[in-house]
């Protein structure tokens, strides 16, 4: 149950393993890939791996950096300006709990905005310095009444909207800017 775990790639005439993790990714889950990166959430860890292909045959991905985000993380979504959003798991202990009964259990979420060293942030008036000079900015957290078991955030930046559903959240909820 925390073991390790492996990104894989397939090209059109197979698949192969890209990276393979120790203990120290347990669950990679809800990866992304932009600008020539890939980003890959660890879920009962926590923290985004960063990663680039290295040109070596076979190819494979080398872990150039690691954002280190407070709570363990399910998925990964990428906005029209190449900001991050993460959604997350404050306990995640309640979170496995729901998934025998997400009608009855509510667990927390929380949505973080991640973004790269190059931009700088002001979010509702707030900055704020992450690890390795990527800047992680809080945008939500619930303690499960409106948002619960939320495992997926997208942000529209025309709209400012943020959507929020989930394996085990009995809706869709959408959060406005105010």
């Amino acid at each position: 149950m925390l073991g390790s775990g492996s990104v894989g790639y397939c090209d059109r005439n197979r698949c192969n393993i890209a990276k393979a993790f120790g203990s120290e990714v347990s669950h990679p889950n809800g990866l992304i890939y932009h600008d020539g990166l890939v980003y890959v959430a660890a879920t009962v860890r926590g923290g985004i791996r960063v990663l680039k292909f290295s040109e070596q045959q076979p190819p494979s991905l080398e872990e150039v950096d690691v954002i280190k985000v407070p709570f363990p993380i399910d998925n990964l979504s990428i906005d029209k300006n190449g900001d991050i959003f993460a959604a997350t798991f404050p306990k995640l202990h309640i979170m496995m709990k729901s998934f025998d009964d997400p009608y009855s259990v509510k667990p927390p979420s929380a949505v973080f905005k991640i973004i790269k060293p190059s931009k700088s942030i002001k979010y509702q008036g707030k900055e704020s310095t992450g690890s390795d000079g990527y800047q992680i900015v809080k945008v939500m957290e619930d303690d499960g009444k409106i948002l619960g078991g939320s495992t997926v955030a997208v942000h529209d930046t025309e709209s400012g909207r943020i959507f929020l559903g989930g394996v085990v959240s009995p809706q869709i909820a959408i959060c406005e800017t105010r």
